[in-house]
């Protein structure tokens, strides 16, 4: 029972007494009397059950502030369990920052490393190749020899045609030197080193009577280069660097040849045009190659879409 209810307790009891006396005075009997215990003893039970629920009560709250303090200490765990993973998240983050730095440089040699390694090999293979050729006088096709590429070879391996890296000039042009050009040459030779005689007849005839001028013939037999097949000669050649002249228009059958090679040697460049042969066909016709199918037809001289493809014998 609380302090309280006892304190009223002890005040009910204390005027007991007096109240009975009244009661006896008023109403003369001992019913009023036993109304009044009986009515202590009630508020007794009922001051009891309160207090036993306050003590619940408290000890309930007693419970509830156990566990809260359990739980913030939980909380407080949890909190410093959590500042400690976010520093060693920051800690894996730095390193692997670095781990991924020094990856990325390791990448980079590595890579300009292979680059420089593959520049090696393939010089190495170059000078392989040209000792080959030193040591037993035998060329190969696609070799890059006396300013172009080889792209025919006889049996033995020492004699073949070698064709320029570049087109004589960088458009189409007629077969013969103007209006005037409309006559037979007698170039109508074909087969290997035919070009050769072919070209010296078509200048010969297309410059009778006109000097001037720019026809395939004379642009493949004016075409000199250096070693590298890039660099043009200066005229007149200087003696520090091998200039390669003596270049020719080839016939038909050498410029299948070509037109066959072109397909394992992408160092042949063909454009995919139309190139002129020396081979004439008639007074206003001549043998052309298509690149792009592969035909070889007749096209008259005037037609200006021919390219010029210069090729020599060794």
């Amino acid at each position: 029972m609380t302090k309280k209810a006892k304190r009223i307790t002890t005040k009910i009891k204390l005027f007991l007494p007096a109240l009975l006396f009244c009661g006896s005075t008023v109403h003369a009997g001992r019913a009023f009397e036993d109304a009044v215990w009986e009515h202590i003893g009630k508020s007794d039970n009922h001051f009891v059950a309160l207090d036993n629920q306050i003590n619940s009560l408290n000890s309930a709250n007693t419970n509830l502030s156990q566990s809260i303090t359990q739980i913030s200490g939980q909380i407080n765990n949890l909190n410093n369990a959590n500042a400690s993973l976010s520093q060693d998240i920051a800690k894996i983050s730095q390193a692997n920052d670095t781990r991924i730095t020094s990856l990325d440089s390791q990448i980079s040699s590595l890579s300009m490393a292979n680059t420089n390694l593959s520049r090696d090999i393939a010089q190495i293979s170059k000078e392989i190749e040209t000792l080959k050729t030193v040591k037993t006088g035998v060329h190969y096709l696609g070799e890059q020899y006396h300013g172009g590429i080889i792209f025919y070879l006889d049996k033995s391996g020492q004699h073949g045609l070698i064709a320029s890296l570049m087109d004589s000039i960088n458009e189409g042009v007629q077969w013969r030197n103007g209006a005037s050009g409309n006559k037979v040459t007698n170039a109508q030779g074909d087969g290997i080193g035919a070009g050769e005689t072919n070209t010296r007849l078509i200048i010969s005839q297309q410059t009778a009577d006109k000097q001037n001028g720019k026809f395939a013939a004379l642009l493949a037999a004016n075409f000199q280069v250096l070693e590298d097949g890039i660099t043009p000669c200066k005229t007149p050649a200087e003696s520090e660097g091998v200039c390669y002249g003596g270049w020719y228009l080839p016939s038909a059958y050498e410029l299948q040849l070509l037109y066959t090679a072109s397909h394992n040697n992408p160092s042949l460049s063909l454009v995919s045009d139309f190139y002129w042969s020396s081979t004439e066909d008639s007074v206003n016709k001549a043998w052309i190659q298509n690149i792009a199918t592969g035909e070889m037809t007749t096209e008259v001289k005037s037609n200006n879409n021919g390219h010029v493809r210069a090729i020599n014998r060794f």
